[in-house]
């Protein structure tokens, strides 16, 4: 049997010729101590701890990649019924264009409840229509920590997971769109408002003289998002979506 004296020897000279390996499990362990420390950070959703976490992981683990609900039912989804109320914004935004000078005509159209005046009910009109999340966007969204890690690894042979199918594509251009309209139209009913107050009119809602160059920027930017947006649709519904409103115009 070994003396006492003999086994601390022994246990120096294995932890001396095992330091460099000792170290790197040691430092393993911290990185993936935090790593699942910043994971539970996460799920718990903390304002407070959100800019430390910044530094410690890339943007694309902590952003939130899925729209937020906005109540859409999604009951006509994809359909001409669901297509119609954003046909008559588009025809709004044409129109507003078309009023300038004219501040009060302007301003009028731009209250119309075509528009929703608040963000979530104007995307709603959008959502709708637009493709629902599918299973695989919401498992990248839930699971964003181990998929940036394992870079999208979804079995031996295969593609990584995060690459972008077409329908995945669709409905990133849909959401885009969207934000750019209520963006640009959020602009213009600011810049209006600007124009308005500043009593550049002559009295009657003219707006003869005044600077409308901005005005009339984020309202071409509004009509082009939704331009855009109505160009993802089937073109034979939209047809059919801009014969319904034609009555009512």
């Amino acid at each position: 049997m070994r003396s006492p004296l003999c086994l601390i020897t022994l246990a120096a000279l294995y932890a001396s010729s095992h330091a460099a390996y000792i170290q790197q499990s040691l430092l393993g362990v911290s990185r993936w101590t935090c790593r699942l420390l910043g994971a539970a950070v996460i799920a718990s959703s903390s304002p407070g701890l959100q800019q430390p976490l910044n530094l410690l992981y890339p943007p694309s683990v902590l952003a939130a990649n899925l729209p937020t609900s906005n109540g859409a039912t999604g009951k006509y989804r994809g359909t001409v019924t669901a297509l119609v109320p954003i046909v008559k914004m588009d025809e709004v935004f044409g129109r507003a264009l078309a009023s300038l000078p004219n501040l009060k005509a302007t301003s009028e159209l731009l209250s119309y409840p075509t528009l929703p005046a608040k963000e979530t009910d104007f995307k709603r009109v959008f959502d709708e229509f637009s493709l629902d999340v599918s299973y695989k966007q919401r498992y990248l969204d839930s699971n964003a920590f181990v998929v940036y890690y394992t870079k999208g690894f979804d079995g031996p042979g295969r593609e990584s997971i995060e690459t972008e199918d077409p329908q995945q594509r669709l409905m990133t251009a849909q959401y885009g769109y969207r934000n750019d309209a209520w963006v640009a139209l959020d602009e213009a009913r600011a810049e209006l408002a600007y124009l308005v107050e500043e009593k550049q009119g002559n009295g009657q809602g003219q707006g003869q003289g005044t600077n409308q160059k901005d005005l009339k920027g984020f309202l071409s930017s509004a009509k082009k998002a939704v331009d855009d947006y109505l160009l993802l649709a089937p073109k034979e519904d939209v047809d059919k979506a801009r014969a319904t409103i034609a009555v009512e115009f």
